[in-house]
């Protein structure tokens, strides 16, 4: 109801979206309830609150980079946490702004980003390694077309990432890459992905390479049981 009424007046929206950008405003809060409670209650709420200032903007996409990019960092200062939040909020987002994500080129920041992080073996701690790595692959996730369009070379760096993380020490940081390969595994073996093949035939290096590991070794098999 408050979001339609939004939509009579334009003077009503740009006090509102004024609001929304003070500090301590309407975009803090939205931000706030999110680190207080649970993304599955509030988090389609949120979105689409925030969606309507996007979608009513004389520019959708800048207005998206601005609110996603620009005010989510000052609200979320570590790139971990930042990316962190993002990865709760994605499948929010793409239910009301996918083809903006690849448009603004939020996408391709968002992979740089995570990128960069996933990589800072030497500077970063592999915990503060994990949000980047889940990060990148939800994107492959949910946006497999887009990857396979930028070519072979991302997919790969993908893959690359995720096959370190499941050699780290961090019995953590392998289950958890090794989570994420599989999931990839069962969504493009159904679409018939050409990177299906490829994950595959990683999962099974990797699980030669842990076969001395019994709890490593057991979540492989669960995941191959699950699978075929």
């Amino acid at each position: 109801m408050l979001c339609e009424s939004f939509s009579v007046n334009q003077i009503v929206i740009d006090f509102a979206y004024k609001w929304l950008l003070e500090k301590e405003g309407g975009f803090e809060l939205c931000l706030h309830s999110l680190s207080n409670h649970s993304i599955v209650d509030i988090g389609e709420d949120i979105t689409s609150l925030i969606s309507h200032f996007i979608t009513t903007a004389p520019n959708p996409e800048e207005r998206l980079t601005s609110l996603y990019k620009d005010r989510f960092h000052k609200y979320y200062t570590s790139p971990m946490i930042y990316l962190a939040a993002i990865t709760e909020m994605l499948p929010y987002l793409l239910m009301k702004h996918r083809e903006e994500l690849i448009r603004s080129k939020m996408v391709d920041y968002w992979i740089e980003m995570a990128i960069r992080q996933a990589d800072s073996v030497g500077t970063l701690s592999v915990e503060e390694r994990i949000p980047a790595v889940t990060f990148l692959s939800e994107v492959w996730y949910h946006f497999p077309v887009y990857i396979d369009q930028k070519g072979s070379d991302i997919s790969n760096q993908f893959l690359a990432i995720l096959r370190k993380m499941s050699r780290e020490k961090s019995n953590n940081a392998r289950t958890v890459a090794i989570s994420l390969m599989f999931r990839l595994l069962d969504q493009f073996a159904k679409d018939k992905n050409m990177s299906a093949p490829v994950i595959y035939k990683s999962l099974i290096f990797t699980m030669i390479e842990s076969f001395n590991g019994n709890l490593i070794r057991e979540h492989y098999f669960k995941n191959f049981s699950y699978l075929f």
